[in-house]
């Protein structure tokens, strides 16, 4: 009997670990598979590389562009902006001549 005991306690521990290992072999094929995964969403596809670059060289040659456009208008501003103080430094030399006249 004592032997039957422990026998059935032996047997149901083996079981026991059993079970854990296919719930860990199991957990590992899921996480391999995960990984497999991964690796293959990442795989590197030259036609979206190729797309990629076209469209960011675009992207920096309209920039390239713009920015030049926007230093000429700056450059136009700061040009006007000169000739309105020019303007407005003889109008008010005019101002003084003819307020120094009446």
């Amino acid at each position: 009997k004592e032997n039957t005991k422990k026998n059935n306690i032996l047997r149901r521990k083996i079981e026991e670990l059993q079970a854990l290992q296919k719930r860990q072999k199991d957990d590992l094929d899921k996480h391999r598979k995960a990984l497999n995964q991964k690796r293959k969403e990442r795989k590197i596809n030259p036609e979206k590389i190729k797309a990629w670059v076209a469209d960011n060289t675009k992207k920096l040659i309209r920039y390239q562009d713009l920015k030049e456009e926007m230093d000429k208008e700056e450059e136009s501003k700061k040009f006007t902006e000169k000739q309105i103080e020019e303007e407005q430094s003889n109008f008010a030399v005019v101002l003084t001549k003819k307020e120094k006249l009446e």
